[in-house]
């Protein structure tokens, strides 16, 4: 899938950090890689997906085809990426919108590492993570995105406590990708392992 609309700074941020585009080669996809097939333009075998259980609901809609396509991949199938199957993107964005986007698309990747379990640290890790796309962006001379990287760690840390003092917060995960120490600052997690290790 390819944006149809890149000219507006929000539009141009979604291009690039959120592409959704793998590429100009075809992609064999097999256990234990980490591609995902997008929701978007995807065929599935009407029994392979009915044999692992369909799409679960309660992602509505943003990563069930994650889910999916883990599943299928988990019960043996394959999944292919065929660049020839072009789809344009029609949809335009404002800051607000495609930072809000953003906080949807990642919600579940964050829940599953656990990065709720403690929130602070997640929004410790928006401005993280934020200060690394302003330098990316600044070395690349793609001054016009830094419109949407500085608001970003301030909408989605208000995205992210708005969420936790909610009554639809879901109960604390134990981390299931093994990736919860990406919420610690690099220091602190030196600390936390030499203390696991004298333990």
């Amino acid at each position: 899938m390819i944006e149809a609309y890149r000219t507006t700074p929000a539009d141009a941020w979604r291009a690039e950090q959120m592409t959704q585009d793998l590429g100009l080669e075809r992609i064999d996809i097999e256990q234990p890689s980490h591609r995902r097939l997008g929701g978007f333009g995807t065929i599935f075998r009407k029994e392979a997906v009915l044999g692992v259980g369909g799409y679960d609901e309660k992602f509505r809609t943003n990563y069930e085809d994650v889910d999916l396509c883990s599943r299928l991949l988990a019960a043996g199938h394959k999944l292919i990426f065929e660049p020839r199957a072009v789809s344009l993107h029609q949809r335009r964005d404002s800051i607000r919108s495609v930072a809000c986007t953003s906080w949807h698309w990642d919600f579940y990747i964050h829940y599953f590492q656990g990065g709720y379990n403690r929130v602070w640290l997640k929004v410790l890790l928006n401005f993280r993570l934020a200060r690394v796309l302003i330098w990316n962006h600044l070395r690349s001379k793609k001054l016009s995105l830094l419109l949407v990287d500085l608001p970003l760690p301030f909408i989605l840390s208000t995205m992210d406590l708005r969420y936790h003092f909610s009554s639809r917060c879901l109960p604390k995960i134990a981390d299931q990708s093994g990736q919860s120490d990406l919420y610690i600052p690099w220091p602190f997690r030196k600390l936390r392992k030499g203390r696991a290790s004298s333990a």
